[in-house]
């Protein structure tokens, strides 16, 4: 805390505002020790020793954007797969359990077929549904649903977790410093001997999150129409949770084959933030995840998003509030207009001391919300700039789409001022230092902007980058972005 007020008070010149980021940077560094196994895998530790905690992150360079028609939807797919454990954990009879499992996957097979054809038999179905429902119940009698739970559990682990978006899959879980040999062995065999067990009943499970968030919710078909209409060509307009028609047949083969092409020590990074020491942590890393074997590449899209020649829109209507989304190709956030554009919103939308917010939701009073953000869509590649919000009743998604362009319109021909940068370069300043007294931030900003972006330094450049920035370098970069024929909006009206 002491160093913390001692950097808030020293931001005051122009020198010692990037003096400040160096300091940050150092102060972090010490606290960081970055290795590569001889397999290729990155292990980054943060030494944090306020509580005998170690939060854990195992991240793989693998998301929606590393799939194409025929795998949609692999990469969540593996998430929820891999904690079903291995030979060892997750099973009461791996004899029995195989019998089950091959049945299953014959007339899962049988199943696919049916439902392939343009004319499915629904007889059939029903009648392969029946017998399915069988296998199933089975099979869970032999099998251990949650094998990793208990162990952390009955060991002080909390927070077993994972995540899937465009860029990555991650893998979190908090376990007492004295826990971290528990940690390596379950992790490892997590990844490099996993049993995809139970495949086909997991599938149904992920065909429902998808029917509850997606096809169920207004906003969640909003945002999956506005990324298909922003991207055209670019892999980041792939749902995470693939699509509906491709989730329903999606083969247990073909998830194997994408775990094959992308679960490798080298398109891995493990993150350790909190009481552990190095000397002791990496030997055992080395121990349990030293002999997996690397792979000699991964593949990656080569498709650029071309460049929009004009307005899209796309509406839906629903029962649901009224809303609405628009968004504006951008350059990747590790650049200078993509730094720039990240505080261009938070100097319009930041709070309610923002442009937008006061004229829109204060004096207007035409809008419930109005927000901006930079970086949506993804890191890897080049992101989206969002505006969005939704009316306050009697008003519609035009009139505050319509007030959000006019206020954009009035910060290009008036600028913004020295002041008001500066009131958002303090604010800037003060969330990246109190994220460093997080465990979870670390783990996070590490994570992110090593596997994204290529390297942790990143979360100090960026920094670096805004503070630079003048009211006329923001202005003109948001006015050569934010333009009509590089925006696309998805409305959501509400069904009468």
């Amino acid at each position: 805390m002491k160093l913390i007020l001692f950097i808030l008070l020293t931001m005051s010149t122009h020198a010692q505002r990037f003096d400040f980021v160096q300091k940050l940077q150092e102060n972090f560094e010490r606290n960081l020790t970055i290795t590569t196994l001889d397999n290729g895998l990155k292990i980054m530790i943060y030494e944090k020793h306020d509580v005998p905690i170690v939060k854990t992150r195992i991240g793989f360079k693998v998301g929606s954007v590393d799939e194409h028609a025929g795998n949609f939807g692999c990469a969540h797919m593996l998430e929820h797969m891999l904690f079903k454990g291995n030979k060892v954990y997750g099973t009461k009879d791996l004899d029995k359990e195989g019998e089950i499992t091959k049945a299953i996957e014959t007339l899962a097979y049988k199943m696919d077929k049916e439902n392939l054809l343009e004319h499915p038999n629904r007889t059939i179905l029903k009648l392969y549904k029946k017998r399915m429902k069988k296998l199933v119940t089975k099979l869970n009698k032999v099998v251990i649903k949650s094998p990793y739970n208990p162990i952390y559990s009955q060991n002080g682990g909390k927070g077993l977790n994972a995540y899937t978006n465009t860029d990555n899959t991650v893998y979190i879980v908090n376990i007492p410093s004295n826990k971290l040999e528990l940690w390596a062995l379950l992790e490892s065999s997590k990844f490099t001997n996993p049993v995809l067990r139970s495949y086909y009943p997991e599938r149904d499970v992920v065909i429902e999150e998808r029917r509850m968030r997606t096809d169920g919710s207004p906003r969640g078909q909003l945002w999956e129409q506005f990324m298909l209409s922003a991207y055209t060509a670019h892999n980041y307009r792939n749902p995470v949770i693939g699509f509906m028609s491709e989730l329903q047949t999606l083969a247990k083969s073909t998830l194997t084959d994408f775990f094959n092409q992308y679960y490798a020590p080298n398109n891995a990074t493990i993150v350790l933030v909190g009481d552990v020491y190095p000397k002791q942590a990496i030997p055992l890393i080395k121990k349990y995840f030293g002999s997996w074997q690397a792979k000699k590449e991964f593949p990656r899209t080569h498709i650029t998003e071309p460049k929009q020649l004009g307005e899209r829109h796309t509406v839906i209507s629903s029962k649901a509030q009224p809303f609405f989304y628009n968004g504006y190709h951008i350059p990747k956030v590790n650049t200078l207009e993509g730094s720039a554009l990240g505080l261009f919103a938070q100097t319009i939308a930041g709070g309610k001391s923002s442009i937008m917010y006061k004229k829109l939701v204060l004096e207007k009073q035409i809008a419930a919300s109005v927000w901006a953000f930079a970086g949506a869509g993804g890191q890897r590649y080049s992101p989206l700039f969002m505006t969005g919000g939704s009316p306050k009743s009697p008003h519609t998604n035009k009139e505050v789409n319509d007030a959000i362009d006019q206020v954009l319109q009035s910060v290009f021909k008036d600028g913004i001022s020295l002041d008001e940068l500066n009131r958002v370069k303090r604010r800037y300043k003060s969330e990246y230092i109190y994220a460093m007294d997080s465990s979870d931030n670390i783990a996070s900003l590490l994570l992110d902007n090593e596997m994204n972006l290529g390297t942790y330094k990143e979360i100090f450049n960026d920094l670096d980058r805004v503070l630079a920035i003048t009211p006329k370098q923001l202005v003109d970069i948001a006015k050569k972005h934010l333009i009509k024929s590089n925006k696309t909006t998805a409305t959501l009206e509400t069904k009468k």
